[in-house]
C-alpha cells in the first residue's frame, strides 16, 4: 500500500516532464487523456484516465473509483502514526535540501 501511495504521490513529478517539454502550440491543444490535474479550489490532485476522473488525493485521503491491487501489507497506523510519519518525511526532505 505504501508503494501504491508513494507511486501516486510521485506521479505529478513525472507527469510534469513531458508537459514542460511541450511547445506553446502543443500546450494549447486538447488535454491529454491521461493526466493529473490540480484543483486549487478544493486543494486536491485529480487523476484522469481516458478523460474520466479515477482518483482524488486531498488532505482527507485518497479516493479511488476502481479496484486497488497491492502486493504488500496495509498497516493502520492511526491518525497519530500517520501524522508522525508525514512529519518525519517532511523533516527528512528539508534536511536533504
Amino acid at each position: 500500500m505504501r508503494f501504491v501511495l508513494l507511486s501516486l504521490l510521485c506521479l505529478p513529478a513525472f507527469a510534469a516532464g513531458p508537459a514542460l517539454a511541450q511547445g506553446a502550440d502543443e500546450s494549447s491543444s486538447a488535454p491529454l487523456p491521461v493526466r493529473i490535474e490540480t484543483d486549487h479550489a478544493v486543494g486536491a490532485f485529480v487523476f484522469i484516465v481516458d478523460d474520466q476522473p479515477v482518483a482524488v488525493l486531498d488532505k482527507s485521503g485518497l479516493t479511488v473509483s476502481g479496484d486497488i491491487a497491492y502486493g504488500g501489507t496495509i498497516t493502520d497506523l492511526g491518525s497519530e502514526g500517520v501524522t508522525d510519519r508525514l512529519n518525519a518525511s517532511t523533516e527528512t526532505e528539508a534536511a536533504n535540501d
